[in-house]
């Protein structure tokens, strides 16, 4: 099947990607949290028909017999280093990796030759400013953004709020991954 993503994030990532894939994707969602059932939830209500998480130790198993042995076409990972190998162990033939993230730490030591015997697969690290490189082109994408949201298909997600003098606990937060969604500092 080539309507088969895996997106490997944090349960808002899952939301906010889950919007951005066309209709009638299947999603496989994963996430490097404990094994919680809020997580499942999270990426359910997210259009996501399959959720494995990622600290199961038959997972790429799991991916592979869901996808009919195959794999899947497409894999988001936004954690980096630690789904690394997972994610490339998910792929189809011919399957994309986007990288978009380092919350592991980042990738390193990309061999290509390995991308070439797990089929031809193609792997790409996409940034920010290469997509919006001039005034214009940001306008378009936040337009087309705000589109979205107005229209129900992103969700904007306020999970907490701390007291600006408390910054430093929202950083100890954030870092120790106890938040989902944005972070608000109020004055």
């Amino acid at each position: 099947r080539d309507d088969v993503a895996l997106i490997d994030g944090n349960p808002i990532a899952v939301r906010r990607q889950a919007a951005l894939l066309r209709a009638g994707d299947v999603l496989v969602a994963l996430d490097l949290r404990r094994y919680e059932r809020w997580v499942v939830d999270v990426a359910q209500a997210a259009g996501a028909e399959l959720v494995f998480l990622s600290g199961a130790p038959d997972l790429v198993a799991n991916v592979r017999e869901a996808t009919g042995g195959a794999g899947v076409a497409v894999a988001y990972d936004g954690v980096g280093a630690a789904s690394w190998q997972s994610s490339l162990d998910s792929m189809a033939r011919r399957g994309t990796l986007v990288s978009f993230g380092n919350a592991s730490g980042p990738v390193t030591g990309v061999a290509l030759r390995d991308l070439a015997t797990r089929g031809s697969l193609y792997v790409t690290r996409p940034g920010v400013y290469d997509y919006y490189a001039d005034p214009a082109e940001a306008a378009a994408g936040a337009a087309k953004l705000w589109d979205m949201v107005l229209a129900g298909k992103v969700a904007v997600t306020v999970g907490q709020e701390y007291a600006l003098t408390d910054a430093a606990q929202a950083h100890i937060d954030l870092e120790a991954r106890r938040t989902t969604g944005s972070t608000l500092l109020m004055p």
